[in-house]
């Protein structure tokens, strides 16, 4: 378990999905787990994940508006510094997002469940928002695994 404190956890077919800040870390304070795997996050890193699930509850919404299909596809990717990928989330079809991290399997959420865990991905974002000097411009993330 993580030390800090748990921002969410939301338990998924796959496993729990949980994100902590610990404020004892100072360069990657936010740490992203699922299925045993951790992606610990810069305080920038935190504020784009809230900020693809922000952006994809947008693209929900103006399709539903419109009447129309929502566009599939990566809203959000992070990679290591050798170029292998860490995380993908992005939208499988309308009310539906997926993700994967690390090794895992895609993991397709729909309804409910998707709606969660975007929320989830905004409190994350917003957490991450109030620290003084967050939501800057650099992006860096380690593995911790």
């Amino acid at each position: 378990m993580t030390a800090g404190l748990r921002i969410f956890e939301i338990k998924l077919t796959i496993g729990a999905v949980a994100a902590w800040r610990d404020f004892a870390e100072q360069l990657f304070p936010f740490r992203l787990e699922c299925g045993g795997d951790v992606w610990s996050m810069t305080v920038d890193d935190a504020v784009c994940l809230g900020r693809c699930a922000d952006t994809i509850v947008s693209r929900f919404q103006a399709a539903a508006r419109r009447g129309d299909n929502v566009k599939v596809g990566p809203v959000f990717r992070r990679k290591d510094d050798a170029g292998e990928p860490i995380i993908e989330m992005g939208i499988d079809g309308d009310d539906a997002t997926y993700f994967t991290l690390f090794d895992l399997p895609k993991v397709t959420l729909q309804g409910e469940q998707s709606r969660q865990l975007l929320a989830a991905l905004r409190r994350v974002g917003d957490d991450a928002r109030s620290i003084p000097g967050g939501g800057g411009g650099g992006i860096a993330s380690r593995l911790a695994r």
